[in-house]
């Protein structure tokens, strides 16, 4: 899991890259009849909806889907697209995880109520609280940190074959409307280590401030505590040393320094070996 975390910074780059090549292809959509019921749709607040027609756009579906088609193969990842102007969902086939084993076009028709068909009721109704929290945050941050927020949670779905497993969601903005709201977003979907939905995190990258959702809102989190070997490990991975050399160091298994890396991220709030470092320094802690 800690590998599809470190790769959602990387490929949420590469989708805003992706963005500013395609931004020629941009339309117009038709303009929006009524205001969706939020408690109906997650993801959403009226805030997010307060749209101006020339704002709402989007990129050539097949564009979107072939690069989807790519990051899944070349990553190993399960990722797709959320359009909060249009409440739709662009996916792929090969984002099997998210599809959960309907079919590509029941998930494009349904849009954000998808979510609703994959989800118990009471995930569903977790899944809406912490999303209108989760918007909170980020209209609470100047446009252009906007882009440096990822979201994590992990979800208890329910797959087509009346399964249930738990998947671990990272989220990250890549695209605004002229007016600062959300339009485009990717989202990582990968097999979650966790034996229960929550756990939800904002981290603003660029700052190191980190939001845990607790009692139906996100709260900042004080400095972590970490242990002194965690503390080394922030220290040898500063000094840009590979895996093999930190394990060898440490005289532990490349297994379990993977695994004590992630606990490491988890307790800063963050994504990735790098995201690590960078906010340890922002805390002090090195």
């Amino acid at each position: 899991m800690l590998k599809a975390r470190k790769k959602i910074f990387h490929i949420s780059i590469f989708f805003r890259i992706f963005a500013k090549t395609f931004q020629k292809q941009i339309k117009h959509t038709p303009a929006m009849d009524q205001t969706p019921d939020v408690k109906k749709i997650p993801i959403i607040t009226q805030k997010a909806w307060n749209i101006p027609r020339e704002t709402s756009r989007f990129f050539s579906k097949a564009h979107l889907e072939d690069t989807l088609r790519a990051v899944n193969l070349a990553t190993g990842t399960h990722c797709y697209v959320r359009d909060s102007c249009k409440q739709k969902i662009i996916v792929d086939s090969s984002s099997a995880l998210i599809l959960c084993g309907h079919p590509k076009h029941l998930a494009e028709r349904e849009g954000f109520n998808f979510y609703q068909r994959i989800l118990h009721e009471d995930d569903w109704k977790w899944l809406v609280d912490m999303n209108v929290a989760g918007y909170e945050v980020f209209f609470n941050y100047s446009e252009s940190q906007r882009l440096s927020l990822v979201s994590s949670y992990d979800l208890s779905v329910k797959t087509a074959n009346n399964g249930s497993l738990i998947l671990h969601h990272c989220s990250s903005p890549y695209r605004l409307c002229e007016n600062g709201n959300l339009w485009l977003s990717l989202s990582c979907v990968s097999p979650s280590t966790q034996e229960n939905s929550g756990n939800a995190t904002i981290t603003n990258t660029a700052t190191g401030e980190t939001y845990n959702f607790i009692d139906g809102k996100f709260v900042l989190s004080a400095i972590p505590s970490l242990t002194r070997e965690e503390v080394l490990i922030l220290e040898l991975q500063a000094s840009e040393l590979s895996v093999q050399q930190i394990s060898e160091r440490l005289q532990i298994s490349e297994s379990s320094l993977w695994r004590k890396r992630e606990v490491l991220c988890r307790k800063l709030g963050v994504i990735s070996s790098v995201g690590a470092v960078h906010k340890a320094h922002l805390l002090g802690i090195l």
